[in-house]
């Protein structure tokens, strides 16, 4: 995708620019294939630049690629923490994915940054599945802790009663038990 340790130079962004314009020309017009491959030329040029990333995640999300999507804005999301634009596009492909959690906590953090309709459209649509989903882990999770804890407690139990059976055993005076000697008696034939 580009270096993003290379010295990006005045020339290079003009070049990024370029392709960042003719990219929005292509989706405009239509083609995505060809608007995901000059931003990629863009991104290129300018590795570092955070808006060109979540520019070519929103074309992965009309080219149906939302894998594609998180990938890009998580790049963003490196470059710039801040980037609104990046957390909505991401929470965007999640939700496509059917990852209503991620998908809620990112359009928050979308709405949060900077506010914009659309974000807060797609969290009202994907917040009654991410509160449904969350609500069963907890219940599932606190489930899992009550028998972790069940066994434990009836480990314990199994152990203090094999130590107050060992106390016991150990506190009786030992009788020794004699089992008959055997006489043999031996008959001699006369």
């Amino acid at each position: 995708m580009g270096d993003p340790s290379i010295e990006v130079t005045e020339d290079m962004e003009e070049a990024s620019s370029q392709k960042r314009t003719e990219a929005m020309e292509a989706l405009s017009s239509g083609e995505l294939e060809k608007a995901i491959a000059l931003f990629t030329e863009a991104i290129e040029q300018n590795p570092r630049s955070a808006l060109l990333h979540a520019k070519r995640a929103s074309v992965y999300i009309k080219a149906k690629r939302p894998v594609a999507a998180i990938r890009d804005c998580s790049k963003a999301i490196d470059l710039n923490k801040d980037n609104a634009t990046a957390y909505k596009w991401r929470g965007r492909a999640h939700r496509l994915l059917g990852h209503w959690e991620e998908a809620s906590h990112d359009l928050q953090m979308a709405c949060r940054l900077d506010y914009d309709d659309q974000a807060n459209e797609w969290l009202k649509e994907v917040t009654p599945n991410a509160t449904k989903l969350a609500e069963h882990n907890r219940k599932y999770e606190r489930k899992r802790e009550e028998r972790e804890l069940k066994v434990k407690t009836e480990r314990i139990r199994k152990a203090r009663e094999a130590q107050a059976k060992a106390r016991q055993v150990s506190s009786q005076p030992q009788i020794e038990k004699h089992k008959p000697e055997r006489l043999y008696i031996q008959f001699y034939l006369f």
